[in-house]
C-alpha cells in the first residue's frame, strides 16, 4: 500500500505534468505558430548557417517583438524613396505578387501615374547568397550578402532622377548585408547603414547594410554531431540501461547514483566547454573518445569523494534535474521564442531551486530527480537509435542567436513517453519506499515486542529470585 504521503507526492507530480501540458498545448501568439528564418549553404557540411528570426521581429522600434515579418525600413536620397525588406518572408505587394523587399518612391516623380501605388516598386526576392569573410577575435569569419532580383524595370538614373526612356533596360536589384558583429548582444539595437555615400551608389542596385550580432555564423557543431551519429548505437545502449537504472532503482541505491551521475556531469560540463565554447573542429574521432574516457575517470572520483560527503552528492543530483528540466523546457517551448539567454536563466533558477529541495527532503526528490533523468536518459537512448530527437547543443547554439528552433513533429512523441516513464518510475519508487518504510515498521514493532516480552520475562524472573 501506498502511505497517505506518497500519495500527496505522486498527484502533485501529476498535476504538474498536466499543467505543462495544459500550457504548451495552448502556446500559441494569437493562433499563429512561429516560423523559421534559416539560411544554410547548399554545402551543409562547410557550416555556413544563419538565423535572421530575431531580426525578422519588430525589433527596430522595440514594438510588438512577437511579431513575425517586420520589415527593416530605411530611406535613400534625402527621404526621396522609401525602402522596406523582410528576410524571412513577405513585406508587401508591388504589382501583382507580394515580395520581400519593395521601394516606394515617396515624392512621386512618375508625373504619370494616376495612383500613388504606381511609384511603388518590387525590388524581388532573395536570388542568391554571397558569403564574405572577415577576421573577429583571432579567427576567420563570414557574414551572409542576400542579393534580391525583381522582374520590374528601373525608370530611375543613378542619382534617382525619373527618366524611364534611358533606364528601361535595368531592373531593381538589392543587396542586404547581414553584418556580422559578435560584441553586440540583444540589448543593443541593429545598425543598419547604406551605401548611399559610395561613388558607384545606383538607386536601381541600392544596399543596406544591418550590423548585429544574429548576423554571425551559427555553429552546427559538426565535430559532436559526426562523432554521435558514428556511435549512436552504443551510445543509445548506454542512456537506455542508465535511463532504466534511474527509473527503477536511482533513489533507493543512491551512492551509485552519485557517482553515475558525476560520471554524466564530468563529460557534459567538458563537451560544452570543448565543442561549445572553445567550438573545436576537425577533431579525429579517437580524441573525442580518448576526451570522454578521460573526463568520465575523472567524473568517477568526483563521484567517489560525493559519496563520502552525502548531502553534497544528493544536491549535485538536484542540480542535475534541474538542468534536464530546463533544457526539455526549453526545446519544448522557449526556443520557438528566439529569446536568447532564457536557456540560461530557467537552468539557474532551475539548478538552485531542485539542488535546496534535494537537500531538504531528499528521499522524495531523489525519487522525483531520478525518475526524470531515468525517462530522459531512456528515452532519449531510443532517440538515438531511431532519430527524430533535435540535438540539444545544436538548440542551444540556434537560441544563442536568437533562431526560431524547428521542432520536429516526433519530439512531441519523444516527449510524451518521457512524461509516462517518468510517471512510472515515481509510481514504482513510490511504491517500493512504501513497501521499505513499511517493513522497516513491521521490524520496529516486532522489535518493540521482543523487548515488551524480554522485559516481562525478567521481570517475572525477578518476582521468582525474590519469592524463593
Amino acid at each position: 500500500m501506498i502511505s497517505k504521503r506518497s500519495k500527496s507526492w505522486l498527484r502533485v507530480a501529476v498535476i504538474s505534468l498536466v499543467l505543462l501540458a495544459m500550457s504548451t498545448a495552448t502556446f500559441t501568439d494569437n493562433g499563429k505558430t512561429f516560423e523559421s528564418c534559416i539560411y544554410e549553404s547548399e554545402d551543409l557540411n562547410d557550416g555556413k548557417t544563419y538565423s535572421f528570426n530575431y531580426l525578422s521581429k519588430d525589433v527596430f522600434n522595440y514594438s510588438n517583438v512577437h511579431h513575425l515579418g517586420a520589415p527593416i525600413h530605411t530611406y535613400f536620397l534625402s527621404n526621396q524613396f522609401s525602402v522596406k525588406v523582410n528576410v524571412c518572408g513577405k513585406v508587401g505587394t508591388c504589382g501583382e505578387e507580394p515580395s520581400m523587399a519593395v521601394l516606394q518612391d515617396q515624392k512621386g516623380s512618375n508625373q504619370s501615374a494616376t495612383d500613388k501605388a504606381n511609384d511603388c516598386y518590387s525590388l524581388g526576392d532573395v536570388k542568391t547568397e554571397e558569403y564574405v569573410k572577415f577576421n573577429s577575435w583571432n579567427r576567420e569569419e563570414e557574414h551572409l550578402i542576400l542579393k534580391f532580383e525583381s522582374n520590374d524595370k528601373c525608370p530611375y538614373s543613378e542619382e534617382g532622377k525619373f527618366k524611364p526612356s534611358e533606364s528601361n533596360s535595368k531592373t531593381f536589384k538589392l543587396d542586404v548585408e547581414m553584418k556580422c558583429d559578435p560584441t553586440m548582444t540583444i540589448l543593443n539595437k541593429p545598425v543598419i547603414t547604406t551605401n548611399e555615400e559610395a561613388s558607384d551608389f545606383d538607386i536601381c542596385h541600392p544596399k543596406i547594410i544591418v550590423k548585429s550580432s544574429y548576423g554571425c555564423k551559427i555553429s552546427k557543431l559538426e565535430t559532436v554531431a559526426v562523432f554521435f551519429n558514428t556511435f549512436a548505437w552504443l551510445i543509445g545502449v548506454i542512456f537506455i540501461v542508465f535511463g532504466l537504472y534511474n527509473l527503477m532503482l536511482g533513489g533507493r541505491m543512491f551512492r551509485l547514483t552519485i557517482i553515475l551521475f558525476s560520471i554524466a556531469s564530468t563529460i557534459a560540463i567538458t563537451c560544452l566547454v570543448f565543442f561549445f565554447f572553445i567550438q573545436m573542429e576537425d577533431v579525429p574521432q579517437k580524441y573525442i573518445l580518448l576526451i570522454l574516457f578521460s573526463s568520465g575517470s575523472i567524473g568517477a572520483l568526483l563521484g567517489y569523494f560525493l559519496v563520502k560527503t552525502i548531502k553534497f552528492g544528493i544536491f549535485i543530483i538536484g542540480c542535475w534535474t534541474g538542468v534536464v528540466l530546463a533544457i526539455s523546457l526549453d526545446s519544448l517551448i522557449f526556443s520557438q521564442l528566439g529569446v536568447p539567454y532564457i536557456l540560461y536563466i530557467m537552468i539557474a533558477i532551475f539548478v538552485i531551486t531542485f539542488g535546496w529541495l534535494a537537500c531538504k527532503y531528499y528521499e522524495y526528490v531523489l525519487i522525483f530527480s531520478s525518475s526524470i533523468l531515468g525517462a530522459y536518459f531512456f528515452i532519449r537512448g531510443i532517440s538515438l537509435e531511431f532519430g527524430g530527437y533535435p540535438n540539444e547543443l545544436d538548440i542551444l547554439e540556434q537560441v544563442k542567436h536568437g533562431a526560431y528552433v524547428e521542432i520536429p513533429w516526433t519530439f512531441y512523441l519523444y516527449f510524451l513517453a518521457m512524461v509516462l516513464c517518468f510517471l512510472v518510475g515515481v509510481y514504482i519508487q513510490v511504491k517500493r519506499l512504501s513497501k521499505d518504510e513499511g517493513e522497516k515498521r513491521e521490524i520496529k514493532v516486532e522489535k518493540k515486542d521482543n523487548d515488551i516480552e524480554l522485559q516481562e520475562g525478567k521481570k517475572n524472573y525477578d518476582q521468582m529470585t525474590d519469592d524463593e
